[in-house]
């Protein structure tokens, strides 16, 4: 993998010389303005990185390893990038990404500001969408449709933002789902993100209202004591419990008490690389139409941390997304665009760690509401002296 760099007097010519030449392939890094001993070059540098040679470079594209006197062969050539290049080609791939929505954005968002001349209290309530980490495409989406709506209805700007973004969540069937519709249900996500006990809660909730007979498996036998705390809750509960750690065991469960009771698998926090050792367990949990398999991730994660798991769990083909720590988490914007960009419905949120009070069902209004909280006083009103009440 090397680094090429192309000079242009504007950004946009830049990227545009390296398309022509790279192609789709080229993996955009970062763009800055020129440095004054190459201003000669043109104001701006944008830097992209690929895996291999590209023959011919226009004379404004530059092997970015001679920029600071570093000879080119320093440049990494192999056809398989050993492993701590693994990760930075990940990370070029997401950056890459990011950069062709963030163009898209760009152009959304733009277009939306010149279509429908925001107005003041309309910026302010984007801004404040930007403040709670929505990402910028679905901000401009939901503000568009403030000032359309107020001219026939009296519901504040604010109101109108949420009823919008409920709508959007609504049409993924956010909310209640019955889990007596499969004889299975596999809880997956990372370590310390609140998936043992949500799973609980869950099971304690089916037995309550539909009086069904359950039984937690345990499936985390890679931890020292990862059978502990679910064995301690289903004797607590008086439920049956097993802890499996093959393919075998786990079909024959299926297959065997899958009939008798509806079972709850509590999974291990599965790395990239244990998922790898591990690929028997999505395809045993793919294959059987008798389990669903559920996502759970703690709303406090950031944006782009959320997007990698959300990708890292995509073997496993989840049928919905839970949310944990709602109660620890303060701007949750981000994770409704992330949870709206993979389209998963979210029929549950953990909102504490009491069984089972502490459990909420998604609802896309509560949900919007709980996305969208309202703003604290005369400090978080812009310049204009509106707010989202106001708007």
């Amino acid at each position: 993998m090397r680094l090429k760099s192309y000079f242009a007097s504007t950004v946009e010519e830049a990227i545009s010389l390296a398309s022509r030449e790279l192609g789709e392939d080229a993996m955009l890094v970062y763009s800055r303005e020129t440095m004054p001993e190459a201003r000669n070059l043109g104001r701006y540098e944008v830097v992209f990185a690929l895996e291999a040679d590209v023959a011919g470079p226009p004379e404004n594209a530059v092997d970015s390893g001679t920029l600071n006197g570093l000879p080119a062969a320093s440049a990494v050539r192999s056809a398989e990038p050993v492993a701590p290049w693994r990760e930075l080609r990940a990370d070029l791939l997401e950056m890459k990404r990011q950069f062709t929505r963030m163009e898209r954005l760009m152009v959304h968002t733009t277009g939306a500001v010149a279509a429908n001349r925001w107005s003041a209290p309309v910026e302010d309530l984007f801004q404040e969408l930007l403040a709670q980490e929505f990402p910028a495409d679905l901000a401009a989406a939901l503000v568009s449709a403030v000032e359309p709506r107020r001219a026939t209805s009296a519901i504040g700007g604010r109101d109108i933002v949420v009823s919008e973004l409920a709508a959007h969540l609504a049409e993924l069937r956010c909310g209640r789902i019955s889990f007596g519709q499969a004889r299975a249900h596999a809880f997956i996500g990372p370590s310390g993100g609140g998936k043992t006990t949500m799973l609980v809660k869950l099971a304690v909730l089916l037995g309550m209202e539909q009086r069904t007979p359950v039984m937690l498996v345990s499936l985390d036998s890679r931890r020292i004591g990862g059978t502990d705390q679910l064995k301690t809750f289903a004797q607590i509960l008086g439920v049956p419990f097993t802890a499996i750690d093959h393919r075998s065991a786990l079909e024959r469960l299926l297959e065997i008490e899958g009939h008798r009771h509806i079972l709850f698998l509590d999974t291990p926090g599965f790395s990239e690389e244990d998922l790898a050792e591990q690929a028997w367990l999505p395809a045993v949990l793919r294959a059987n139409e008798e389990v669903q398999t559920h996502l759970v991730l703690p709303a406090y994660a950031r944006t782009k941390e959320f997007a990698r798991i959300v990708r890292r769990y995509e073997p496993f083909r989840p049928s919905s997304l839970m949310l944990t720590h709602m109660d620890e988490s303060e701007t949750i914007g981000g994770v409704i665009g992330e949870v709206l960009r993979c389209g998963l419905p979210v029929p549950y949120c953990s909102t504490g760690q009491s069984i089972p009070e502490d459990i909420q069902v998604a609802e896309p209004e509560w949900l919007a509401q709980r996305s969208l909280p309202a703003s604290e006083g005369p400090a978080a009103a812009k310049s204009s002296g509106a707010t989202w009440a106001a708007a």
